[in-house]
């Protein structure tokens, strides 16, 4: 549920505290699975929406809209319940000493989830846990329809048209290089997202795995526009008179908003029609495995040789990016563990790049997806490289 929040969620700071509070409670899921394991022997289960909890069946989610306040009191019942629910445990083996590893248990585990009275009701009977009907990963719902941008970005023009910036040797480069890497972030943290609300039946690991990714990303996200933001005097000083991003500096000094990005935002929509397996293979596979070298080239060149401090963060997001490459290779080889099936998978989903890409051309655009397709097949062109989140080239 924090993972579909955060979808919902517009700044990218509020974000990053969202996915903070996820990796929390899967974190603190973690702890409970290991010591039920350790002390009654309970088999790592797979994991699944409850029938109750299933977002579009709870109805927090209606044709890919996403009720925000249901959502977060949905949330908060949750969290209360749970903590009333450790409570008890903890007051029903307090003077049992046979079950002193469970009293202890759960007075280490109630502080993720506040203080409760155990007085006060709890808003439902204790729920049995979610029993896949099959052992095959499936995919649970579609996530939502959109996800907004951060109010400091504003549509401008379209990936079909122009190259959004690279980076460079010059602030000029890369400052409009780095608030567009900002926003790619946060699509690589909306993938986690996307990956741990649609899909049922994987083991704890694999949403473990995608939790921390999506707080890594948001991370990203914010320390690359905070640095190009930091940047901004330095830039409009460098800048020659009459340049356009001057009147865009401007403006989001005065007004918080008008660093220009492409009108397809940050590609979103085609993160949504993507599958698990071209996720993981058009992000992870071919876009988080270069990007640490070219990394290494940044954080080595003259330009942040000057500013150690973003050459500092940046050797972060490097070392969080090698992490993210292998969690997409280990689930790939998961989901297709024979390695004729993997190769096939991984060619077929760069042949889907370009179409998945259009999705959010045609979301944002004026034409429809199947004009646009059209068009590319008659000019026998496909559409600008366009930077991922992690500074590698997504065709």
């Amino acid at each position: 549920m924090h993972a579909l929040r955060l979808l919902t969620e517009k700044s990218l700071e509020d974000r990053l505290g969202i996915a903070a509070s996820a990796v929390a409670y899967f974190d603190g899921a973690s702890e409970v699975g290991g010591f039920l394991s350790r002390y009654a022997g309970t088999p790592a289960p797979l994991i699944a929406w409850r029938e109750e909890d299933h977002p579009e069946k709870a109805g927090l989610m209606s044709a890919g809209e996403v009720d925000k306040l249901l959502l977060e009191q949905r949330i908060e019942r949750g969290r209360r319940d749970a903590s009333i629910t450790l409570a008890e445990v903890g007051e029903a083996t307090r003077a049992v000493e046979v079950l002193a590893p469970w009293h202890d248990f759960a007075r280490r585990t109630s502080a993720l989830f506040g203080p409760a009275d155990v007085r006060e009701p709890r808003s439902e009977q204790l729920p049995e846990a979610a029993r896949p009907a099959s052992r095959t990963p499936t995919k649970a719902l579609q996530g939502p329809q959109s996800a907004p941008l951060d109010p400091a970005f504003r549509r401008t023009y379209s990936i079909l048209d122009s190259d959004p910036p690279k980076y460079g040797d010059t602030l000029q480069d890369t400052v409009p290089h780095m608030w567009v890497l900002a926003s790619r972030e946060a699509l690589a943290a909306e993938l986690a997202a996307l990956c741990l609300i649609e899909c049922d039946n994987l083991p704890l690991p694999f949403y473990l795995d995608f939790a921390k990714q999506m707080w890594d990303e948001a991370r990203h996200a914010v320390f690359y526009l905070n640095a190009a933001v930091s940047l901004l005097p330095d830039l409009a000083a460098e800048l020659p008179a009459g340049h356009p991003l001057h009147d865009d500096i401007r403006a989001f000094r005065e007004e918080g908003t008008g660093l220009p990005v492409p009108r397809e935002g940050n590609l979103y929509e085609a993160m949504l029609n993507a599958t698990l397996i071209e996720r993981l293979v058009i992000m992870h596979h071919d876009t988080e495995t270069p990007a640490v070298a070219a990394l290494e080239e940044q954080i080595n060149s003259t330009l942040w040789a000057r500013r150690p401090q973003i050459a500092a963060g940046i050797t972060i997001v490097q070392m969080d990016e090698r992490t993210h490459a292998r969690l997409g290779h280990r689930w790939l080889k998961h989901l297709l563990p024979d390695r004729h099936e993997l190769e096939e998978a991984i060619q077929n989903a760069r042949l889907m790049r370009t179409m998945l890409l259009l999705t959010s051309c045609a979301h944002h655009g004026q034409q429809p997806y199947a004009a646009l397709v059209s068009q590319l097949l008659a000019k026998k062109r496909r559409p600008q490289r366009v930077p991922t989140g992690t500074g590698a080239e997504l065709d």
